[in-house]
């Protein structure tokens, strides 16, 4: 396959991916902004943050621990076994990996749905002492979608399958599916019926089997493979007992010492260090905010955490020195430092999240509304140009085309520069009307604090959207531990950061709506640590994949900046120039769509212009460049063969 052979399928595979994206994330777009703007004020701004705690803190980020281990574990094992040994011996890997999830999700769904109100008090410990309505509404809401979680962490699994097919339309139409019907639901529940709170969360329930139904569709010709078995498990049984007969030692120690000792296990001395994550200080003492069956449950998780992420360090290590090693051990080689991994970028947010229940009613689901606006552009773009380029960079990487793989690597981040350093800019000019436009007639504490937000995490559009590309292209080179190691350090580090700058900022209740810009420091500090630590860990993650593969030449990046920020800055001049004279509009439900439609479109438009402006002087970007060969290839060409034009450009 010629390099431009490769570019084409990589091109037509991220067009297929990009629209049914779309489809997808603005499903999910859609029934946020839904919850946002129908629970956005006065006594729904309970239901508002219980909503964005429930699926957010708890569902979704136990969905995406099972969504991004799969991907990267999975899919390259399942792809070289078909390529190496056939169709046969790939299905008995695929059964062996598919029939344990099934037993792992149905595990972690139980102690789930029995654990959710020691979950939310540990988190949210803020609301059980402010606002317990607001806190015992998560719970319910979140034991409404735990079973949904069984779902759509499962269809993680038929997604991996069909992007190793590179059926990427049912890959990706799944999620669009689950949640326009979601949204469905919602309309009728709350605009039509006018429906209980509760529906906000049965909605997401009744509507969670959409994905996976999405990609059984997709499958059917592949389900004949199937198996209920694990054709792998003499080799997985003895260690998996093993492993469970000694985790169920330690904990038992753990609990039963903890038991003996429990009277001198108070907020202080040992006991503070212990339980750092459960106590609080009033009036100058300190006191748990959860009780004793708290404790113990708290207790039992941080030793089996702590057992299994140190066992599975000496494996990893023992396993790491094998010459010869099989199928399950390789697996195991990529799994365990995905996992962690994930398991320490998910407690970063858990974290965070705890911070923001800190805050007026209301805050907590500015701030979860605001990231959701933000990875709206995110979540299209550069996710599907990495899923369209991942299955190719694999094949690179086993054809041992390391110069082609750094290339398409190269020129894909400096794209993704290209078109999100100016919308980072046109964001924060415009973060006002892009919220009065999605919030409607929200509380205006509430739409200050989202616009505010949103600004905030725009700061990291373009380390975001890299890092899409950065971790495939990692994955793509089956090795896991170093993008591992580099998230968990940021991880840790943005969890410093809050902790370390929330405490200099002063109490967390002193955001009253009238200290720094508006909102408060501390909200500040919460807003500002995601994008923070998402800059640092992509700059580091880019500059050891460029040391690997040499991704750019200095002199190329040397001319490549000032281009994209001469473009950058007149798009933002131009953006800025066109609100200021369209404010003085009233921000009515008429003209919300010409406050932020009129500088959008300027702005767009003086972005296609500097580009072009820069080609016709001699400097255009080569980016650019591909792109306009691209679209003459692809549009122009076939065109012109249609109505008689001749052959066209190649």
């Amino acid at each position: 396959m010629t390099k431009e052979h490769l570019g084409r399928r990589i091109a037509q595979a991220m067009i297929v991916v990009f629209i049914f994206q779309i489809f997808g994330r603005f499903g999910g777009f859609v029934v946020r902004t839904l919850v946002y703007r129908e629970f956005g004020t006065g006594e729904g701004l309970i239901t508002l943050d219980a909503y964005f705690f429930a699926e957010s803190t708890i569902i979704w980020a136990l969905f995406v621990i099972f969504d991004k281990f799969i991907m990267p574990t999975f899919l390259p094992l399942f792809s070289s076994e078909r390529d190496t040994e056939g169709d046969e011996a790939a299905w008995k890997f695929a059964n062996s990996f598919v029939n344990i999830l099934l037993l792992v999700l149905a595990g972690v769904a139980t102690v789930c749905m029995i654990w959710v109100p020691d979950l939310v008090h540990v988190i949210a410990y803020q609301w059980t002492v402010d606002y317990p309505e607001t806190a015992a509404r998560a719970i319910q809401f979140a034991r409404i979608m735990v079973p949904a979680f069984f779902l759509i962490a499962l269809s993680s699994f038929t997604n991996a399958m069909l992007i190793s097919r590179k059926q990427f339309a049912y890959a990706t139409a799944g999620q669009g599916v689950f949640r326009f019907l979601q949204a469905f639901l919602f309309i009728i529940a709350f605009r039509v019926i006018g429906a209980h709170a509760l529906w906000v969360a049965l909605a997401f329930l009744i509507a969670s089997p959409a994905r996976l139904g999405t990609h059984v569709v997709g499958l059917r010709s592949e389900l004949r493979n199937y198996r209920p078995a694990i054709p792998y498990w003499r080799e997985i049984l003895p260690a998996a007992l093993r492993w469970l007969a000694q985790l169920a030692v330690v904990v038992v120690a753990v609990v039963g010492l903890g038991w003996i000792f429990r009277d001198r296990l108070m907020p202080s001395g040992v006991g503070r260090l212990l339980f750092r994550p459960l106590i609080r200080q009033a009036d100058g003492e300190h006191m748990f905010v959860v009780g004793m069956r708290g404790r113990f449950v708290y207790l039992g998780i941080f030793s089996a955490v702590a057992f299994l992420a140190l066992r599975g360090f000496i494996s990893w290590l023992k396993t790491q020195r094998l010459a010869d090693k099989t199928l399950m051990q390789r697996l195991y080689l990529l799994a365990y430092p995905v996992l962690m991994g994930e398991l320490v970028v998910r407690i970063r947010d858990v974290v965070q999240d705890g911070y923001a229940t800190h805050f007026e009613e209301g805050l907590f689901g500015a701030i979860r509304y605001a990231r959701s606006v933000g990875e709206l552009p995110m979540a299209i773009i550069p996710l599907a140009l990495s899923l369209a380029m991942f299955p190719y960079l694999c094949d690179m990487f086993t054809q041992k085309d390391m110069g082609g793989l750094a290339e398409t690597v190269g020129h894909a981040l400096k794209m993704i520069a290209m078109f999100f350093l100016p919308l980072t800019v046109i964001t924060v000019i415009l973060r006002r009307p892009v919220i009065e436009l999605l919030g409607g007639e929200i509380d205006q504490r509430v739409l200050h604090a989202t616009a505010l937000a949103l600004a905030l995490y725009s700061l990291s559009f373009v380390f975001y959207a890299s890092e899409m590309v950065l971790m495939q292209t990692f994955f793509s080179l089956q090795n896991t531990w170093v993008p591992t190691l580099i998230g968990a350090c940021a991880s840790l580090a943005q969890v410093g950061f809050l902790y370390f700058l929330f405490r200099a900022m002063g109490n967390a209740e002193a955001a009253d709506g009238s200290a720094f810009l508006g909102v408060g420091a501390p909200f500040v500090v919460v807003a500002l640590a995601y994008p923070v630590s998402r800059m640092a860990k992509n700059l580091v993650l880019g500059t050891v994949l460029h040391a690997k593969l040499r991704l750019f030449h200095w002199r190329d990046v040397a001319v490549f900046l000032p281009k994209v920020a001469v473009v950058s800055a007149l798009t933002g001049v131009a953006a800025w120039a066109a609100w200021q004279g369209i404010q003085v509009l009233p921000p009515t439900r008429l003209l919300r769509f010409v406050r932020l439609g009129v500088p959008s479109l300027v702005a767009f438009a003086t972005f296609v212009a500097a580009l072009f402006g820069l080609r016709l002087m001699g400097w255009s970007i080569a980016e650019f460049d591909i792109i306009i060969a691209w679209v003459r290839h692809t549009g122009w060409a076939k065109i012109r063969e249609r109505f008689g034009g001749g052959g066209g450009e190649t």
